[in-house]
Order: C-alpha cells, then structure tokens, then sequence
C-alpha cells in the first residue's frame, strides 16, 4: 500500500477548485472508498470604485484547498466566489488584500 491524496475538485467553464481532500491509502486490485462532501458557502465581495477595473482573486492558507481563483467584478463591483470550503482565506483586488473566515463572513468590502 501506498499513501495518496484524495482530492475532490469542482468545476465551472473557465476554472477548477478544490474543496476537500484526504489521505488514502491505496493498493493493487479493486477498492471502495466513500467520500463524503462537505458543505459549500457563498462569499460576495464588494469592491469599491477605485479597484473596479480589476479581478478579484481568492486563495485558501490550506495547502489541500490551495487553488487560485478568480472572479472579474460585475459593473456595481461585485464579484461572487461560489462552492467554497469553510477555511481561511486571503481575497485580493489589485494590491489590496483582505483576510476572511468562510462561512464566517457572506460578503466583504474591499476599499
């Protein structure tokens, strides 16, 4: 047996994310493995209009969960980060960074 990373992964047309992993142990010949999905959250972000003209990206601190993402903000400069995992996370807006506990927090504003 071997020691792996089970990592669950979500999709939409322009990008993919993590949002769970585990370790695993794997070996030759068939095996069965039930994975469990955790709950998602939503987190809007509220930029103001200095930083309208830019993306907004998010990254988690946790290295399974560690993907970039990236949104462009809507023209009342908001930006929608859907099927998130509950962790830590750092949102960016041009050189603005804010940290943010999901679900802690449904939205946040960006100055």
């Amino acid at each position: 047996p071997r020691e792996y990373s089970l990592v669950l992964l979500v999709r939409d047309p322009d990008t993919r994310w993590s949002i769970g992993a585990r370790k695993i142990s794997l070996r030759a010949g068939e095996q069965e493995e039930t994975v469990s999905m955790p709950a998602i959250h939503t987190l809007r972000v509220r930029a103001s209009p200095a930083l309208r003209a830019r993306d907004v990206t998010i990254q988690s601190s946790d290295p399974a969960l560690g993907w970039l993402r990236r949104v462009k903000l809507l023209e009342e400069g908001v930006a929608t980060f859907d099927a998130l995992a509950a962790a830590q996370y750092e949102v960016r807006c041009g050189s603005k960074r804010v940290e943010v506990r999901v679900p802690a927090a449904g939205e946040i504003a960006i100055e």
